[in-house]
């Protein structure tokens, strides 16, 4: 079972501390979502709840997906394939899930704000490197948000 848990560090040695954009993440080794509240908008209570739902739901479907894997996405851990290719899977599978689900059937729409979100949260492991991310984007979309659609958080990248 996943811990719930607030920071204001969160995997510092991939994430800068500066990163402002880091709302939270789920730990597999530990089994733990970290919140980075600190990151929250602060303009009021309902913003603040929105920002709190909205990164608990995506790191909940991260800690479900390492659930489902039965371990087989330790690739990220290891850095084989520098975990570009599995991250980006994972990232496009939530954020077509959580935050870019209010686009509905508006495919373009979607696909753009997916691929955006992803980014955000692939890029240390594509090496900051965003022609990197756009191949292995444009290549594994449909096949992650397929795979996701059709059988939830199984992984098949």
């Amino acid at each position: 079972s996943a811990q719930i848990r607030s920071s204001r560090t969160f995997l510092q040695k991939q994430i800068p501390s500066s990163d402002r954009t880091m709302g939270g993440g789920y730990l597999p080794h530990t089994k733990v979502i970290t919140l980075c509240e600190n990151n929250f908008a602060k303009a009021d209570d309902k913003v603040y709840d929105e920002d709190v739902r909205r990164v608990w739901a995506h790191e909940l479907i991260h800690a479900v997906q390492y659930c489902y894997s039965s371990g087989k996405i330790k690739k990220i851990e290891t850095g084989i394939d520098g975990g570009c290719i599995t991250k980006t899977c994972l990232e496009i599978q939530t954020y077509y899930h959580v935050e870019c689900a209010h686009w509905g059937n508006n495919a373009k729409k979607r696909e753009d704000c997916v691929r955006e979100g992803a980014w955000n949260s692939a890029k240390p492991f594509c090496e900051n490197n965003r022609k990197k991310y756009d191949a292995v984007f444009k290549d594994k979309y449909q096949n992650c948000v397929k795979n996701t659609v059709k059988e939830p958080f199984k992984i098949r990248v």
